[in-house]
């Protein structure tokens, strides 16, 4: 299977490059994945891949078991941590 993720982690490349690469895709899903933290409100992430319109649930279904599978307790923090934390940071050095 061909597709590309992105998370919050990944949200500093953004921007950077002239050329977004999610638009080489024609779908998108998102699926949420468990965090490490002690909340657990999970982490979401979005994935962008190709497919006929007959067999897109099928191949969404496929990439969200996948990344599932791959990333569910991987990440330390959930999102709403993971935003607290960066304003955290801010409030202190920007």
């Amino acid at each position: 299977m061909n597709y590309m993720i992105r998370h919050t982690g990944t949200r500093h490349l953004e921007g950077t490059y002239s050329f977004d690469e999610r638009t080489l895709f024609d779908f998108s899903g998102m699926t949420e994945v468990q965090t490490q933290c002690a909340c657990k409100f999970g982490k979401t992430i979005s994935f962008y891949y190709d497919a006929d319109s007959d067999s897109e649930s099928s191949i969404a279904k496929a990439i969200e078991k996948e990344i599932k599978a791959k990333y569910d307790n991987v990440f330390l923090h959930c999102d709403n941590c993971e935003e607290y934390i960066l304003n955290e940071i801010k409030k202190e050095y920007i």
